[in-house]
């Protein structure tokens, strides 16, 4: 018999016997027609154990027969992620540290999976509509050339989207006040720089313009919009 740690094996019994002694071949022992014993390989490499069994009859008569099993290693899955949380769009680096196996299956928790077998490598999670949160579960199956498996998983956490955006008039006499109409999303506070030495942190400020030359003056609004997330956008 064979197959991957822990590996369950229940023995056949012997036409004939009556009492059974069984040496699993791992220091383990046991009796009866059709014992089951567990192998653990908890090395790196594959393990042959030798079975014996000592049968007698009704008799008295004994005998003896001996057997194998092969046992795998399973693979120690494992990897890192090289940003936990993050603003959308969460780009991260994931470093594969898996050890005993040739194959892998990445299960990125957003309908998305690969196969790579490289040691870094990126993905990126979104999160364009809020309005809190999105949680993704990376889950990493590795697989060895046995056909032995095991899986980690690690959890990202992806902030809301932050979109800032207002219109306003764009020009008029002095006093002007150009209206300024908030147009954001996924913020929460608010910072207006009005490009002539004054701010604000109103949603939808009220501010008037002065300019008491004879040329036109410009002047460039600024909006910096910020999330309770800590995430930014400005326009």
């Amino acid at each position: 018999d064979s197959g991957c740690t822990p590996l369950a094996v229940t023995f056949p019994s012997v036409i004939g016997a009556i009492t059974y002694q069984w040496f699993f071949g791992d220091g383990g022992y046991g009796s009866g027609p059709t014992p089951t014993h567990t192998y653990i390989n908890a090395t790196d490499s594959t393990l042959h154990f030798q079975v014996k069994l000592i049968a007698t009859n009704a008799f008295g008569c004994t005998d003896s027969t001996f057997t194998s099993v092969t046992v795998h290693p399973t693979p120690v899955a494992q990897f890192s992620v090289g940003a936990l949380s993050g603003c959308h769009p969460l780009t991260a680096d994931l470093t594969n540290t898996t050890t005993g196996a040739d194959g892998y299956l990445w299960s990125y928790g957003d309908g998305q999976a690969d196969d790579t077998t490289a040691s870094v490598h990126a993905h990126s999670w979104y999160n364009p509509l809020g309005p809190g949160a999105n949680f993704y579960t990376i889950t990493l199956t590795a697989t060895s050339a046995h056909g032995c498996s095991n899986t980690a998983d690690r959890m990202v956490e992806v902030y809301p989207l932050v979109q800032a955006a207002f219109v306003s008039d764009s020009a008029g006499c002095s006093p002007m006040n150009p209206h300024f109409v908030n147009l954001s999303s996924g913020g929460n506070s608010y910072l207006w720089v009005f490009g002539d030495g004054s701010a604000s942190t109103s949603l939808n400020p009220v501010h008037a313009y002065n300019h008491s030359g004879l040329n036109d003056t410009l002047f460039h609004p600024f909006l910096a919009v910020t999330s309770s997330y800590g995430c930014s956008d400005t326009a």
